[in-house]
């Protein structure tokens, strides 16, 4: 049996979550999974996909996950693999929304071309952030709270699931 890999870089846990979320979808769906956090991850020999997650800060992947992508970018590149971001802004479906949401992720897929890519929105506890966080969160006009929506991870898990013997 094939294994996937779900990899995720989490800076409060809202994306390790998702990212757990996403790994249970795919073992209900029949597939072997495993949830390692980037920074665990040393070699891809042992999985036959991959899905990479990160929650977003400062409009872009937080650093351990885009050094994750460079160095297995060799071995990604021969693997079905695919991206989810979790993130607070540019929440709607308009065409400003999904030009921002595509600039998050530029610079991984500059180096490696996912075969799916999902942008769910997260969780803020503000009571988390440091004061500098707590700066930036109110100037962004963030909304504050937990906004993920399990049924769309759900439904995005089924389409990255194994089917018919290809994975992804």
């Amino acid at each position: 049996m094939s294994k996937v890999l779900v990899a995720y870089a989490s800076r409060y846990g809202s994306t390790a979550e998702v990212a757990q979320a996403i790994a249970d979808e795919l073992c209900r769906r029949g597939q072997a999974a495993e949830v390692r956090s980037v920074e665990e991850v040393t070699d891809l020999s042992a999985y036959s996909a991959v899905v990479i997650g990160s929650a977003i800060r400062m409009a872009r992947w937080l650093p351990a996950a885009t050094a994750f992508v460079q160095t297995h970018q060799a071995a990604l590149g021969q693997m079905p693999m695919a991206f989810f971001t979790v993130h607070m802004l540019a929440l709607d479906d308009s065409s400003a929304s999904r030009q921002k949401r595509a600039e998050y992720t530029a610079a991984e897929r500059a180096m490696v071309k996912p075969v799916a890519e999902a942008f769910f929105a997260g969780k803020i506890d503000v009571k988390q952030l440091n004061f500098v966080e707590r700066l930036m969160f109110k100037t962004t006009g963030s909304p504050g709270g937990d906004l993920r929506d399990w049924q769309s991870i759900r439904d995005w898990t089924d389409t990255v699931a194994v089917k018919e013997g290809a994975a992804l």
